[in-house]
């Protein structure tokens, strides 16, 4: 009777170790799915929040907001030129600003050439 209750136990602490194990090497196999995420924050020349995106990390941040305009002045026509930082592999939180080429305004009203 002895040798049969043990065996009894032996088998129940043998499944419920071997159940221990199998839940342990499930949080492993989780633990691989879970993804780093990052912010990135798109700001204007005048520093005002464009637009702000979580991104996995090492993906590229999509910028989905309006095309970034800079006012001209009495100088310059600002034409959008791109970010100020490379967003194709995102590795930390990233704050970049729109960057303008300045073409300038000729005035052709003052004739210099009389």
């Amino acid at each position: 009777m002895k040798k049969k209750y043990f065996l009894l136990v032996s088998i129940i602490l043998l499944l419920i170790i071997s159940s221990c194990k199998k839940q342990d090497d499930k949080k492993e196999e989780d633990n691989s799915d879970i993804k780093t995420h990052y912010v990135v924050n798109f700001y204007n020349y005048d520093g005002s929040l464009l637009y702000s995106i979580e991104v996995i990390e090492n993906e590229e941040a999509e910028y989905r907001g309006e095309r970034p305009e800079k006012p001209s002045d009495d100088e310059f026509i600002y034409e959008f030129n791109g970010w100020s930082a490379d967003i194709s592999a995102i590795n930390s939180d990233l704050d970049v600003y729109a960057k303008y080429k300045e073409n300038a305004i000729i005035d052709w009203t003052n004739d210099i050439f009389n």
